[in-house]
């Protein structure tokens, strides 16, 4: 065994049969991350560690500013999902947790849609280096849809979209707030806007006081989760969880989609907890309360 498989498996918490199935299923080659300077498998030039996405197009400078972001990071880190365009009640919820520049808040996609202030919330968002937002299904379609819709010339796809972006306004999938938001903005503003939904993954790895985490939207049955890299991208913004199971032992997943009240009408308007998975999506935009999880201590927060 070289020093560097000796070095991820301690980095990333792997056993050796663990790192010899991952090399040879996937072929994932063992690099050293350029910000927190640890061995990690390539996932698709994401940083299991510290959770950098390694684009080989970034700058140096933008590698320099997350480094430094991320050795000087020592506050708390928190998740939240489907906010759906309240942001009255994001915004309480960021003075509820005391949400400050050292703090992180993971966001489990569902920002925008069926509320009436999702791109302003984005905007917020995209102001805040501290805040990382996952893609949702709702993220998805805007993307489709405001790329071909959203400025003055309709977009190649336009004319085969018709129906589906129709689908997409109506109250069912509330897409015209977003999409009626958007036709105001600049032109700038508007393809800010783009490149920020383009860049959202749709998991993240990551460890928070000695405790691993799995992010996302939603996930998939758990017999498909046992490799989520060979998952399709469609399974982490619409599958189906199995609530009633346990996917890992050492993992607790945390995913937002399918509001609490379908997993367990008691917990209707407040986070979920069962078999190593918590389940934040309390249906804020439907007059429930806003849920929050601190990682670090799996303590709950609310917003109104």
């Amino acid at each position: 065994m070289t020093r560097e498989e000796r070095q991820v498996m301690i980095d990333q918490h792997l056993t050796e049969d663990e790192l010899k199935e991952h090399r040879e299923r996937f072929g994932r080659e063992i690099i050293v991350c350029p910000v927190c300077g640890k061995y990690t498998l390539d996932y698709f030039h994401f940083c299991a560690n510290c959770g950098y996405d390694n684009d080989p197009y970034d700058t140096p400078e933008e590698v320099g500013l997350y480094r430094k972001w991320w050795f000087f990071h020592r506050g708390r880190s928190f998740a939240v999902a489907d906010i759906h365009g309240c942001y009255d009640k994001y915004r309480h919820l960021l003075e509820t947790i005391g949400f400050s520049d050292n703090d992180i808040l993971y966001v489990l996609g569902d920002v925008i849609d069926r509320g009436p202030d999702g791109i302003r919330i984005l905007e917020d968002m995209i102001a805040r280096p501290n805040i990382f937002c996952l893609r949702g299904n709702h993220e998805q379609n805007a993307l489709i849809f405001l790329r071909e819709y959203g400025f003055d010339e309709p977009g190649e796809m336009a004319d085969r979209l018709k129906g589906q972006f129709r689908a997409w306004l109506s109250p069912a999938n509330g897409g015209r707030e977003t999409y009626e938001a958007f036709r105001k903005l600049d032109e700038t503003t508007k393809r800010l806007i783009l490149e920020y939904l383009n860049a959202m993954p749709v998991y993240r790895r990551l460890e928070v006081g000695g405790q691993r985490f799995f992010l996302a939207h939603t996930v998939p049955e758990k017999e498909k989760m046992e490799h989520p890299e060979t998952c399709s991208f469609q399974t982490f913004l619409f599958g189906k969880p199995e609530f009633d199971k346990q996917y890992y032992e050492k993992t607790v997943i945390v995913t937002g989609h399918t509001p609490t009240s379908l997993i367990d009408s008691e917990s209707t308007g407040r986070i979920w907890k069962g078999n190593n998975h918590v389940a934040i999506d309390c249906g804020a935009v439907y007059g429930n309360r806003l849920g929050c999880v601190c990682l670090d201590t799996m303590e709950e927060y609310y917003a109104e």
